[in-house]
């Protein structure tokens, strides 16, 4: 009879959203860390919440040297001859693979399948612990849930082996790549990007196969990548020019967002792959300050919200309102006496390149009423609003003290 705990783990893995979850609540049931390698060599999920810290879990698995012969015995073994061992016995495989000096390591594996055709090996290592014979029936179990939920995943690629790069997955979580090998990789699954790199973050909180097909059917170019990533949808886009119009090249893009009702967030451009982590943090704080914003656009541009994320680095080892010039203080008082709204007035008629009647249509005012604004303001202030470091010393002043109030909201 199971455990009570172990029930707990097997409905946790039951409801993991995606393999990654299934590998990680997978330790805590089996104890050992588990690591899944595909057809094409690359180590794609593997234990990641817990740090298993022997040093060959650490140079084969984390950091990708594993190789597909060190997981077969002597004698000429394939991934085929295992896959074909197992669908003859349906039992797990138990080989010694892993070596340190004299000592071996044991495996459990178990070949994956979709649709009859074998995808990779999915692989438990005895590194926290030594087997016991109830490890098979229950791996077993482990292996058909990340089965179930890698299946998921191919069925929103049709070409989901191509897609499924540990490569792309090892960049992310900012492990060192070797340049060589992520040629190797690029060339393998016959990608041809362009120059310039971007990459498009969306965030989603059901992943339906019907709609991302639709998703894959838009972006599918041999110079761009679509993948999957801490359940988030990644669109890595490239491109020959740098001032590119990313709006005019992805119109399909664009509306498949508004009828899923998503935001994606893209970043600046770069041109160097092994700097992938740093754009995508990047698209992914653009994703955080849209949020606080109540931003609607289908497509932030991480570029259009500089002044926020200045504010935010700003906030972390200063109080943000020191960003506030001295005469935002001027007009602070005087709203407050007064209710005449004379902050709120100065920014949107920033924001609107100095036009009346653009920010009276912004404030839903007359244009006489933003010019009397406007003309206090410049009174209050003694300035003509001309030179340059003083409006953007207003503006940075005026966009922190809106940031701040929204947040505190």
């Amino acid at each position: 009879m199971p455990s009570k705990q172990t029930i707990t783990l097997l409905r946790m893995l039951q409801n993991a959203t995606s393999p990654q979850e299934v590998v990680d609540f997978g330790f805590q049931l089996m104890g050992n860390p588990i690591f899944y390698q595909n057809i094409t060599g690359s180590i794609s999920y593997y234990t990641k919440k817990c740090e298993i810290k022997h040093i060959r879990w650490q140079e084969d698995i984390v950091k990708g040297a594993l190789s597909m012969n060190s997981l077969m015995p002597k004698g000429g073994f394939t991934i085929a001859d295992h896959a074909k061992k197992y669908k003859e016995s349906e039992k797990p495989i138990r080989i010694s693979s892993f070596q340190a000096g004299n000592e071996f390591y044991q495996n459990i594996m178990i070949p994956i399948f979709i649709q009859d055709e074998t995808m990779g090996i999915l692989v438990l290592s005895d590194f926290e612990r030594s087997f016991c014979d109830e490890d098979d029936e229950l791996f077993h179990l482990v292996a058909d849930i990340f089965t179930a939920k890698l299946t998921q995943v191919y069925r929103l690629h049709p070409h989901g082996r191509h897609v499924i790069e540990g490569i792309f997955f090892r960049l992310l979580d900012g492990m060192t790549v070797d340049t060589d090998l992520l040629t190797e990789r690029i060339q393998h699954i016959g990608w041809h990007p362009k120059r310039y790199f971007h990459v498009l973050v969306i965030q989603s909180d059901s992943q339906k196969p019907e709609p991302m097909l639709d998703l894959f059917i838009l972006t599918q170019h041999s110079c761009n990548q679509l993948f999957f990533y801490q359940n988030r949808i990644i669109y890595l886009y490239t491109s020959d020019e740098l001032s590119v119009s990313w709006e005019d090249e992805n119109v399909g893009i664009l509306k498949w967002l508004q009828k899923q009702q998503l935001q994606g967030a893209i970043s600046n451009s770069f041109t160097d792959l092994l700097q992938l982590k740093r754009y995508y943090l990047q698209a992914i704080k653009a994703l955080e300050v849209s949020t606080v914003l109540k931003l609607t656009t289908p497509i932030i541009k991480f570029d259009t919200l500089l002044i926020y994320m200045l504010i935010d680095h700003w906030g972390k080892s200063f109080d943000p309102e020191e960003l506030c010039c001295d005469q935002i203080r001027i007009l602070q008082d005087y709203d407050k006496r007064t209710g005449a709204n004379l902050l709120n007035t100065l920014r949107v008629y920033l924001e609107c390149h100095q036009d009346i009647a653009l920010t009276a249509n912004h404030l839903f005012l007359h244009k006489n009423t933003v010019r009397y604004r406007i003309s206090r303001c410049c009174e209050l202030l003694n300035t003509k609003l001309e030179k340059s470091t003083e409006l953007f010393n207003l503006y940075l002043s005026l966009h922190t003290l809106e940031y701040l109030k929204i947040k505190q909201e």
